[in-house]
């Protein structure tokens, strides 16, 4: 029961993010084809440009694992890639996790120009509302 859960939380996150990817994709198709200023998305706060860098560097460390296979025992290497993967699978989750707030507070500040003070506070509360109401979906048992 508990991988079913799994597996559908990790199937979300992975929808969510296309989906985002999506999003900012036809926004920058869309106000190129009627020559719009989309400097904010494609070389501001929204850019594709850490996703980019994110896929590249998974890329080397792809290489650098598979010599590492090659260079050294067989279980060394495992032991390496385990240790190594539980570390950059959780630093990866905590992103995706605090990802859509980081989203919320660019549009926020940058596109709708509301202070940052306001969108700390607003952010703030609306994570601690998240907070709580996991706590309370937990302690009620569903």
């Amino acid at each position: 029961m508990a991988e079913d859960t799994f597996k559908n939380t990790i199937f979300a996150f992975i929808l969510i993010s296309l989906f985002g990817m999506l999003i900012i994709s036809a926004v920058i198709s869309v106000g190129g084809n009627y020559g719009m200023d989309t400097s904010q998305v494609v070389g501001g706060s929204l850019s594709l440009d850490k996703f980019n860098e994110s896929v590249s560097s998974i890329e080397e460390n792809a290489k650098d694992l598979k010599t590492s296979f090659d260079k050294q025992s067989v279980w060394s290497a495992l032991a390496g890639v385990v240790v190594e993967g539980i570390f950059g699978i959780a630093k990866d989750m905590v992103t995706m996790i605090l990802m859509p707030f980081d989203i919320l507070s660019d549009i926020m500040s940058d596109v709708l120009g509301v202070p940052t003070y306001v969108t700390s506070v607003l952010l703030g509360i609306l994570i601690m509302s998240i907070i709580l109401a996991v706590w309370r979906l937990i302690k009620i048992g569903d």
